[in-house]
């Protein structure tokens, strides 16, 4: 009975820690998702603007030169800014992460409520099978989290107040 009670608490932990993950890498994922929308958008309409602009150009006056040079120049930083920060790829990597320790949570679920509550721990070749799938799920966690996405601290500190 210990073995189940060491393994039931050690499951409630990882379980808690992977909330936790997930939590914090869709609150990432939205945030880059925004600020992809405040990098695009700017950026189409900026190089639309530029390129309109361009077209009545034509007559000559001074202030559509300094609208379409302001326009192209704005339009080139925020393509420069989409394309450095890449937000749409951060946001889907985070995503990612997000889902992968959503499946480690219900891998713990069905471990810790099913197998250990279905197991009887006096046959010591059982046991090694619940150990084996117990460092399954221990290496699952530490590939999920050597291929996740750095975690902001805001990230962080907001998965922890939920």
């Amino acid at each position: 009975m210990e073995v189940m009670s060491s393994l039931s608490n050690k499951s409630n932990e990882i379980e808690n820690e992977v909330i936790f993950l997930s939590k914090a890498h869709n609150i990432n994922c939205k945030r880059w998702r925004k600020r992809s929308r405040y990098i695009g958008i700017p950026t189409a309409v900026f190089g639309i603007f530029a390129g309109g602009s361009v077209l009545t150009e034509f007559g000559g006056e001074d202030y559509n030169k300094f609208i379409v040079s302001a326009s192209a120049f704005l339009g080139a930083l925020f393509g420069v800014l989409d394309k450095q920060l890449n937000p749409s790829e951060r946001a889907a990597s985070h995503r990612s992460a997000s889902l992968q320790f959503e499946k480690i949570k219900n891998d713990v679920f069905m471990f810790r409520d099913v197998r250990l509550k279905s197991s009887e721990f006096n046959d010591p070749d059982k046991n090694e099978v619940i150990v084996n799938q117990f460092d399954k799920i221990l290496d699952s966690i530490s590939q999920a989290k050597n291929n996740a996405p750095v975690l902001s601290e805001t990230a962080k500190k907001l998965a922890n107040t939920d």
